[in-house]
């Protein structure tokens, strides 16, 4: 994937890191294979993983499919139900100081890996987070479904996943993003920042209408029933990191036919000029296009790409495909200027991942994804561009914040209305950009951020922003690369019809 010079500079730097050690060298053998040729994630062994399930408000008889699809998953779960021991909060006669000494000996008792709860359980939570605080309690992962109102810090040291949607009927409370990107107080993104760095994690869904209207959850988060969400985050509690594990997860989502061919194109920048044909490799040519051989190796990987199916139904245009598509020529782009400074914009996310102790991994920090331009001429302004390439102003609607927008599926950018409808080249094709993008770290994005990126928590060192927005926290399709960050490359033009 990288050209002789520099492979053999990155593999002297390997070398000297593992010592020439067995265990050093399996790692690095480890990492190598992560970053250049990820495996598909397979399931996480979930047996003899202990959850235990605080039963007032989670719905065991009312929403039971919430506790159903833990159990499914293949946790040990134990419901916690019995009135004698955990009554509801808010029923007459109530005694949080009575009843707590008989839900820590039901904890001690069966040692849980994680302790889940929902709404008016969450007073039961609340009261735990506060003998952690105090060193009172072993610190046991946990996740709140609502936050719950008496919660206003998080206990240090404890890793906890908070769920919460923009349409809470109960217990409302902002996300507190301001249009700069700042996190304003009483917020739940204040909230979950009182906690650990790395170890808390905010799932929010944010509803916005669209080609699809997205739903933000209600008190009764309908979204942590489809795609695995609830026990995804429950295996997200169980890693060192939460707040990095949970989003990796997504990448499940890729088949295993498109993960192979995006791993046959690589995700590492400089690995693209293997293929390309300026003078030198180099890109500074007048000619910037060059037609992709049909029948090769490179031509049926951005074919595989274009065609390719997710794992999972699409959330948009899910009744469409591009498979009845014809390809009538592809064109690498060789913009050497421009891959030079989108290499810059890899360097330094990848460089930010590794100091906070989150593990790049291609296919979800790196992502092969479209972009419909919109027209002929502005094709041409992107792949001509020596620094940035995609500008914001490309796009006019900004539903998931300012910025570039790429779509997962090529689908989505073939149907939807001003991506590729209006985008011919001289013969009649339409055409669409396939790009490698650099998502790094994603948050879910909203109309009004306009300007900088947020950070991902104040007491993260180093401190470090979060690199694109996304439409949906567990299973993305649309992903947005903030104004004035040069974090794309325009590698291909496949021109269709």
């Amino acid at each position: 994937h990288l050209p002789a010079t520099s492979a053999e500079r990155r593999a002297e730097r390997e070398l000297a890191k593992a010592g020439g050690q067995p265990e050093g060298l399996a790692k690095m053998w480890a990492q190598l294979v992560g970053e250049f040729s990820p495996p598909a994630p397979s399931p996480p062994d979930r047996r003899g993983k202990k959850v235990l399930v605080i039963g007032p408000g989670f719905g065991f008889q009312a929403n039971e499919e919430q506790v159903k699809i833990a159990e499914r998953a293949g946790f040990d779960v134990k419901r916690l139900w019995d009135p004698a021991i955990v009554p509801g909060p808010e029923e007459a006669g109530f005694e949080m100081g009575k009843q707590l000494p008989l839900l820590l000996r039901e904890i001690e008792a069966f040692a849980p890996d994680a302790i889940l709860c929902a709404s008016k359980g969450g007073a039961y939570m609340a009261e735990l987070w506060r003998l952690m605080a105090a060193g009172e309690l072993h610190k046991y992962a946990c996740l709140m479904i609502n936050a719950h109102p008496s919660v206003r810090e998080l206990p240090k040291g404890v890793k906890v996943v908070l769920v919460q949607g923009s349409k809470e009927e109960v217990w409302p409370r902002p996300r507190g993003y301001n249009a700069a990107g700042k996190v304003e107080a009483g917020s739940l993104e204040a909230l979950i920042r009182t906690g650990s760095p790395k170890l808390c994690y905010l799932y929010y869904t944010v509803e916005k209408p669209g080609v699809r209207k997205r739903q933000g959850d209600k008190h009764i988060p309908a979204s942590l029933l489809r795609y695995d969400t609830l026990p995804r985050l429950i295996d997200a509690l169980l890693t060192p990191h939460p707040a990095f594990a949970f989003p990796t997860s997504s990448g499940a989502f890729t088949s295993a036919e498109r993960r192979r061919h995006e791993q046959a194109l690589g995700f590492e920048p400089r690995a693209l000029r293997r293929f390309w044909a300026s003078s030198g490799k180099k890109g500074m040519d007048d000619e910037q296009r060059f037609v992709v051989p049909e029948g090769s190796a490179e031509f049926e990987a951005v074919v595989g790409i274009f065609k390719s199916e997710p794992s999972v139904k699409r959330f948009y245009v899910e009744d469409r495909s591009t498979a009845n598509l014809d390809i009538e020529y592809i064109e690498r782009v060789e913009n050497g200027n421009l891959h030079e400074t989108m290499d810059t914009g890899y360097g330094i996310v990848k460089n930010n991942l590794t100091r906070v102790g989150c593990p790049y991994e291609n296919g979800v920090h790196a992502r092969w994804l479209f972009h419909g331009a919109g027209s002929a001429e502005v094709v041409d302004e992107i792949i001509s561009d020596p620094r940035v390439g995609f500008k914001a102003w490309y796009n006019e609607r900004g539903l998931w914040g300012q910025g570039v927008y790429f779509a997962r599926d090529a689908v989505y950018s073939v149907e939807c209305p001003g991506c590729c409808d209006e985008c011919f080249d001289a013969k009649g094709n339409r055409m669409v950009l396939l790009c490698l993008v650099q998502t790094g770290l994603s948050t879910v994005g909203e109309e009004h951020l306009t300007r900088d990126m947020p950070k991902v928590h104040e007491e993260m060192r180093p401190k470090i922003t979060y690199d694109t927005f996304v439409d949906c926290p567990s299973n993305p399709e649309m992903f947005v690369t903030p104004v004035g960050v040069s974090l794309a490359y325009p590698a291909y033009v496949i021109h269709f019809s």
